[in-house]
């Protein structure tokens, strides 16, 4: 019985010769095997349920990771929506300052005088017709810098830095008898400012200038003032 594995039955003494020391020999063999089985087991149902835990940790850090992985997923689809989003904003801003820009070429293509159209961060954003003939620069192959330098370089008696800096600064003025190119302009500084929702956002700088005097009134005024 005890080869079979009841290893709870024992042989019972009923001499102290040899065969009651086998006996007892045979008893003691049995309880320590039942102790080591028993010890055995109970290591066997720990590393379960330690395997189990692990398992369970296993099975929650891939539910965490799917929720991640969906999560990830959903994310990209969003802002692959924003950035056609963003992409159909900017197509429709493009078109809306094509339609504005052309307007304001048919606005100021009958215009007598120079137009220098400024933005809120003083670089120039368009000039018109009169003006590139003035200044004599390139309307093709637009260059924000050398249209300012020309305009600069065209008045450079005229302290056009100052008036801009005053201009800049939130005035709206005129300033007459300004000499460039052998000629007398008057010029007049225009501050943009949007009083929509009363948040007075600066849209920009416009400067107009036309001619007040030709070159043989310009002559003759001289002669005069030397005189």
């Amino acid at each position: 019985e005890m080869a079979g594995g009841k290893l709870t039955r024992r042989v019972k003494i009923v001499s102290h010769d040899e065969i009651g020391k086998l006996a007892l020999a045979f008893n003691t063999m049995a309880t320590r095997l039942q102790e080591s089985y028993d010890n055995l087991e109970k290591r066997v149902q720990d590393k379960a349920k330690t395997l189990t835990e692990v398992l369970e940790k296993l099975e929650f850090k891939n539910i965490d990771l799917e929720k991640s992985q969906l999560a990830t997923i959903n994310l990209l689809e969003d802002l692959e929506v924003e950035k056609e989003a963003v992409e159909q904003r900017v197509q429709d801003r493009t078109a809306d300052l094509e339609r504005e820009k052309n307007k304001l070429l048919q606005v100021t293509s009958n215009m007598k005088g120079g137009g220098i159209l400024f933005d809120s961060t003083k670089k120039i954003v368009f000039i018109n017709q009169v003006a590139t003939e003035t200044l004599k620069v390139d309307s093709v192959k637009f260059s924000a810098k050398k249209t300012l330098d020309a305009f600069l370089s065209y008045f450079a008696n005229g302290n056009i830095k100052d008036h801009l800096k005053r201009c800049t600064d939130g005035e709206s003025f005129s300033v007459s008898e300004i000499e460039g190119g052998g000629r007398l302009y008057e010029i007049f500084f225009h501050f943009l400012q949007s009083d929509k929702n009363d948040n007075n956002e600066t849209l920009g700088y416009f400067v107009l200038f036309s001619i007040s005097l030709t070159p043989n009134c310009l002559s003759a005024q001289k002669v005069n003032s030397s005189q």
